[in-house]
Order: C-alpha cells, then sequence, then structure tokens
C-alpha cells in the first residue's frame, strides 16, 4: 500500500479557513436549524480543521437557531448542543444552509443547502455499497473472532487478504471516477489530498489537473500548486542516486552461503565487495563474498537503527530516527502521540 502521511497532513492544514461570528454582513453563509426535543439552550459551531479559530455559540429559541458568516472556501465544522454529547459534522459553505431533526439524535439531522455536503453524502454512499457488495462487515468480524470462535486458518486469511486488496483497488477506481464526474466539486479537491498521500509531484500534478479550473482558483489550490512547484525544484530520482553506477546487472545466486543472515534491514557494499548488513537490533554485520561473517558491532545510535551509507573511504554511516512524545489537539482536546522528533547518525 502507498504511505501517504505527510502530504495529507500538509494538504488538510492548506485547507483550513476563516470564520466570523453572526454579525457579519455582505455574502456568506446563513445557516439555520429546528430542532424537536429542545425549546430552549445553547448551540456551538467549531471549525474541526483549525481548533484555534474561535467556536460560535447562538441560543436556541423555541427549538430554531441561526448562524451567519463568511468562509473563504467550504470548510469541515461540528455542530453540537452545549453540554450535551450529542453533535454532527457538516460542510458550511457561502449559501443557505438548513438543518432539521432531533436534538436526541443530531448527528442524524438532514442537511440541506451545502453542495460539498452534497457530494460527500453522495460519495460516502457509494463507498458504502461498495463495502456491502465486499461484504467488508463480515470479513471484519471473521479477521478478528470474539473468544472463544475459532480462528482463521491461513488459507482462509490469504483469501480475505486477497478480497481486501481487491476492495481498495475498486475503492481507489471509485474515488478517482467521481474526481473526474465531478471536477467542479470542492470535495474532489479533498480527495485528491487523500489519494495524493506520500506521491511524487508529477503524480499529484495529474489529479490536480482534472479540476475545474475554478475549483483550482481556490485558495488552498493555489497553495497545493505553490507547494508542487517546490517538490519539483527540491525532489531527488533515483537516477541521481546511482549516476555514477555503471554495467548494472542482477541475478540470484542461489549458492550463496549467506542466508544464516537474518533480520536484516538494509544492506551496502564496501569497496572489496564485502557486504554490509544492518539488522534490526542495529547490529553492522561484514560479510565476505561467499556468506561468511568478518566482523560486527552494534552502534551506541539511542535511535532505531533504520538506514545506513558508505562513502569512498569504506565510513559507514548508521542513521536512526529518534521518537518523542508531541502533544498535538485533536476534537478540542491535548492528546499525546509518538512522533519523529530528529534523526542520529553514527560513523
Amino acid at each position: 500500500m502507498k504511505t501517504r502521511f505527510f502530504l495529507c497532513i500538509a494538504i488538510i492544514g492548506l485547507l483550513m479557513v476563516t470564520f466570523t461570528s453572526c454579525n457579519n454582513s455582505g455574502k456568506g453563509f446563513k445557516l439555520t436549524g429546528t430542532l424537536q426535543g429542545i425549546n430552549e439552550g445553547k448551540i456551538i459551531l467549531k471549525s474541526t480543521e483549525n481548533m484555534d479559530t474561535p467556536a460560535d455559540t447562538v441560543d436556541i429559541i423555541n427549538g430554531k437557531f441561526e448562524f451567519t458568516g463568511v468562509v473563504t472556501e467550504p470548510s469541515t465544522y461540528f455542530l453540537m448542543l452545549e453540554g450535551k454529547p450529542q453533535m454532527i459534522s457538516l460542510y458550511v459553505e457561502n449559501s443557505e444552509i438548513t438543518i432539521t431533526g432531533s436534538a436526541d439524535s443530531l448527528n442524524k439531522a438532514k442537511i440541506v443547502g451545502s453542495q460539498t455536503q452534497d457530494d460527500y453524502i453522495n460519495y460516502q454512499q457509494k463507498q458504502k455499497e461498495l463495502s456491502e457488495k465486499f461484504k467488508l462487515e463480515e470479513l471484519q468480524k471473521e479477521m478478528y473472532p470474539k473468544p472463544g470462535q475459532d480462528t482463521l486458518s491461513t488459507e482462509r486469511k490469504a483469501e480475505i487478504d486477497a478480497i481486501y486488496e481487491k476492495f481498495s483497488q475498486e475503492s481507489d477506481n471509485l474515488t478517482m471516477n467521481f474526481i473526474k464526474e465531478n471536477p467542479k466539486s470542492y470535495f474532489s479537491v479533498v480527495l485528491i489530498g487523500r489519494m495524493t498521500y506520500g506521491m511524487g509531484a508529477s503524480e499529484i500534478e495529474k489529479y490536480v489537473n482534472l479540476l475545474d479550473p475554478k475549483i483550482a482558483a481556490l485558495p488552498s489550490v493555489k497553495k497545493m500548486l505553490e507547494n508542487l512547484t517546490q517538490m519539483k525544484q527540491t525532489e531527488v530520482g533515483v537516477d541521481a542516486f546511482i549516476k555514477d553506477a555503471h554495467n548494472l546487472s542482477y541475478a540470484v545466486d542461489n549458492s550463496y552461503g549467506g542466508k544464516k543472515h537474518l533480520d536484516v534491514v538494509y544492506l551496502s557494499i564496501l569497496s572489496n565487495n564485502n557486504i554490509c548488513a544492518l539488522k534490526e537490533n542495529g547490529t553492522v554485520c561484514i560479510i565476505d563474498q561467499k556468506g561468511a561473517s568478518v566482523r560486527e558491532f552494534k552502534t551506541d545510535l539511542k535511535a532505531a537503527s533504520s538506514s545506513m551509507a558508505i562513502d569512498k573511504s569504506d565510513n559507514i554511516y548508521v542513521l536512526g530516527t529518534l521518537m518523542g512524545k508531541v502533544k498535538i489537539k485533536s476534537r478540542g482536546r491535548s492528546v499525546e502521540v509518538d512522533k519523529a522528533v530528529g534523526v542520529e547518525c553514527a560513523v
């Protein structure tokens, strides 16, 4: 599977918008609601993309409420009743939006007037139908049986893995088709952010070029294109690493005696053609051309060793990623997560 972490976070950050409170005038949004089961109280509208943006709170009078404001482009917000756990997430854009539902089941309220919200619901329905086609809920129960239930056989697990792979392919095709069929939809911008997670600049550009020019003029997409320009200038292809290599060829030597060397995560080669292997535990093992160990040593890196490089003088550079606890804000609260905080190198 493709790793898509860094770029997705960057693009989601770019989609943050400014929000102004109920006293704004001019072109913007008007969000009105009618809720059953509550006559008075307070209701809160809060950005989910920029937690630093202050929440807006208005009074509920006879079960009705109204928010007005301006967003620079569509953005996700959550709506919740003060002092109660019920909430609903929705896309807010500069239009007239109405919400009708019950205070006891706010998450099931009906939202009308936001085209981005309609596109989101349409896409989610297609994904739901695809999940039902592949019976993912039943497969999930098979993969993770309750205590006392029979565990999966190796053969059945392989079958389920193949089904999930097929589902993943069809899900990606569904997403691509949605973007192609809805080039003017802001939700297509959101999907591109997900699809291009970890891709190179040229691949990302192909997706961005599917968007209608009017959508491409949005601030977030403009910023995305600026980042693409920077990526093109800084990306280094594989050719740059092997530009000095020559007469490259590959073959499997079944007679090689180095099969006993296990848990190897990285390989390099010394000037005398001996192999330098980095193991999972950080041990560096020098192996001759017949597979015999010449020397082993372990670095004093505090970080988990992950890669290495060898220069022309046969100096061995062992690299490791330093992890640390970092506090982030999620849904209005601070949580600690493991995150890369630095790189350590031993020579």
